[in-house]
């Protein structure tokens, strides 16, 4: 009789993953992948089903796939590479934030906060609680989410402060802008191996840009430029009817301003491009009244240090360009001597000026900070009476952004620009404005009071 041949034992086609039926205590059946995690050594299950895996040749291919990954990462390791590491999900991201405070200016590392609170949030109910459960199907749910979320608003009728969801969406410039938030802090995980299964391409293509519409940058005209400034001469110019000191004192009535001045940092704004937080940084170590043009005229220039601007670095506005502040500079000096701030006002202070202009003393509708840098970029832009063909150049040096972005945004942008302007304020046709307040900073004494009023 002859003896029967033992069975050769076929190898799989996917060593180191094994693919099972499970059967529930419920009695529903589903797949499971099993393998050994070659970064920690423990066990993993995958649920296929869950991936929406649900045919044969599906689980085949995803789980060769999966074992020639593994294959690779052991390679990895065997040759020096470093072990990702499986971090809980709430301790990288309170990590993260603390080196966004760290190096960041408040408002950006709020915005990082705000955006990682909300993902964290999100997360902790989709049972996502590693860093290593991170991968590209839980980004493009997190993008739907964020996209289906509608826009919070105050609330009518509601507490002071009490905030609710609208019905109407968010626009695609703050998803954007969200996404970045994340993307950004994804991208750091996957440098400190915290993120085995994405890299930047993939955190890239899972959280690809909202489309949206983009709008020109918007500017003052002329006569809004001028209503702006008379504005802000009347609203420097109220005063109270009578003070309590004055009637102890028996001082005649109006001598006393209403509000700190805001017409010196308003024209400043517009005629030098600086951004508001620049301005609130200035100090007079920065300023330099004397300081030489290239044909060594005192023109006066003023310094942004690095830490003051948002780009990181330090540039020079040249005050030749607009000779009125440097006028109104000295003036400010010498009333006000060699004090450490320029303009002694905070930001709440010129977001609550902001709109008092608008609601109370006629400023224009539209009016923001942000649209006076806006205005004098597309002046500087426009201006050929000024620079000529290097109008483009001269006006990202002022501003302290690229020439690419000047000649994509602002050039072409405005007309009418007076062929004789050599300056912004005559540019934009405010140099009697300009003058006036200038006048006004020299005949204004300390603590709002008018000099020479009996």
């Amino acid at each position: 009789m002859s003896q029967a041949k033992p069975t050769r034992r076929r190898s799989s086609p996917h060593p180191g993953v094994r693919v099972l039926q499970i059967t529930s205590r419920s009695g529903r059946r589903f797949c499971q992948a099993r393998y050994t995690d070659p970064d920690t050594g423990r066990l993993v299950c995958e649920s296929l089903d869950a991936k929406n895996i649900l045919n044969a040749d599906g689980r085949r291919s995803w789980a060769i796939n999966k074992s020639v990954e593994l294959q690779r990462r052991r390679a990895e390791l065997h040759f020096g590479a470093e072990r990702h590491q499986d971090v809980r999900l709430q301790d990288a991201i309170r990590d993260y934030l603390a080196i966004c405070d760290a190096t960041l200016r408040p408002k950006t590392s709020r915005g990082y906060r705000d955006a990682m609170d909300q993902f964290s949030s999100w997360a902790k109910k989709g049972g996502v609680e590693t860093t290593s459960q991170i991968n590209v199907r839980v980004l493009a749910r997190y993008r739907e989410h964020i996209i289906q979320t509608p826009k919070r608003s105050t609330l009518r009728g509601g507490r002071r402060g009490q905030r609710g969801q609208t019905k109407v969406g968010r626009a695609p410039r703050t998803l954007n802008r969200e996404m970045t938030y994340i993307s950004t802090a994804l991208r750091a995980w996957v440098r400190s191996g915290l993120l085995p299964g994405l890299s930047r391409d993939a955190i890239a293509d899972a959280f690809r840009r909202v489309p949206g519409s983009k709008p020109q940058p918007t500017f003052l005209s002329f006569g809004e430029a001028q209503q702006l400034l008379t504005a802000a001469m009347a609203h420097d110019d109220a005063a109270f009817e009578l003070t309590r000191e004055e009637k102890i004192k028996r001082l005649l009535g109006g001598r006393t301003r209403r509000y700190d001045a805001i017409a010196p940092i308003t024209l400043f704004l517009l005629l030098s491009g600086a951004r508001r937080g620049e301005a609130i940084a200035l100090e007079w170590k920065d300023v330099h009244i004397d300081a030489l043009d290239e044909n060594g005229n005192a023109v006066g220039e003023v310094i942004v240090r690095p830490e003051a601007s948002k780009t990181r670095s330090s540039r020079r506005i040249d005050l030749g360009l607009c000779p009125a502040l440097r006028r109104l500079l000295l003036g400010m000096r010498e009333r006000r001597g060699e004090e450490a701030s320029v303009f002694r006002l905070t930001e709440d202070q010129l977001v609550t000026a902001q709109r008092r202009l608008v609601r109370s003393y006629g400023a224009p509708a539209r009016f923001t900070w942000q649209l006076l840098r806006s205005t004098c970029a597309t002046v500087l832009a426009n201006a050929g009476s000024m620079f000529g063909g290097s109008a483009a150049f001269r006006e990202s040096r002022q501003l302290g952004h690229s020439i690419v972005v000047a000649e994509r945004y602002y050039v072409g942008l405005l007309r009418g620009v007076p062929a004789s302007a050599k300056s912004v304020e005559a540019a934009l046709q405010v140099e009697d404005l300009a003058g006036k307040i200038v006048e006004m900073v020299a005949q204004r004494g300390e603590a709002g009071l008018v000099v020479g009023v009996a």
